[in-house]
């Protein structure tokens, strides 16, 4: 896209030069996870269930998994059970929310429609239901995916793809108006059922 291009630039620029150094970065494993919500919880058994959990929901972001960690200490939720704490309604911490839409209003428009229309579908998505949610063509969509995966906003899984952590799910449902949100809501329910009716 154009807003990648000066990046690409630069990066090939420097990667002619031999100034360029990539290093491949991945969240951090549920061992990890474990020891940071121990040393969060001053060594209390936590509940088994919790890094987990965490895991999944920050993709084992240290930032996002930091944050989350600090909100649950501040609001006295990390000894609750698992169970009990509302996971669909956690908030997102401040710095997380003003992260993950600063780099969502940086996408490409329609990067931003196909995570709207995979958000609306849940976590896990197949690219039938996702195309014809978001009204895409099926090249345009793979291409889109192709790019989203790349970005590491997306992680495929077989034939599915599902967001690469529930934050960024919860932070691009956040920017969705209620008549975006009803609309492809609408649009989701149509495609599910036409894809019921064709097999």
């Amino acid at each position: 896209t154009e807003q990648d291009e000066p990046l690409a630039d630069l990066r090939n620029n420097l990667a002619d030069q031999g100034l360029l150094v990539e290093i491949e970065l991945h969240g951090l494993d549920l061992v990890t996870v474990q020891t940071l919500v121990e040393l969060s919880t001053d060594n209390k058994q936590p509940d088994p269930e919790l890094a987990p959990r965490l895991l999944e929901i920050t993709g084992g972001n240290p930032l996002f998994l930091l944050e989350i960690l600090r909100w649950l200490v501040e609001n006295k939720r990390l000894s609750s059970p698992v169970e009990n704490i509302l996971w669909k309604k956690l908030p997102i911490p401040e710095s997380i929310r003003q992260t993950l839409a600063a780099r969502l209003r940086l996408l490409p428009a329609q990067e931003r429609q196909i995570l709207e229309a995979g958000a609306i579908l849940g976590r896990a998505f197949d690219l039938e239901r996702l195309r014809r949610t978001a009204g895409r063509g099926e090249f345009e969509a793979v291409s889109t995916l192709e790019h989203l995966t790349a970005k590491r906003l997306l992680v495929p899984e077989g034939s599915t793809y599902r967001f690469a952590h529930e934050l960024t799910r919860q932070a691009v449902l956040a920017g969705l108006s209620p008549v975006r949100k009803q609309l492809l809501h609408r649009r989701a329910a149509q495609a599910i059922e036409r894809i019921d009716q064709d097999q």
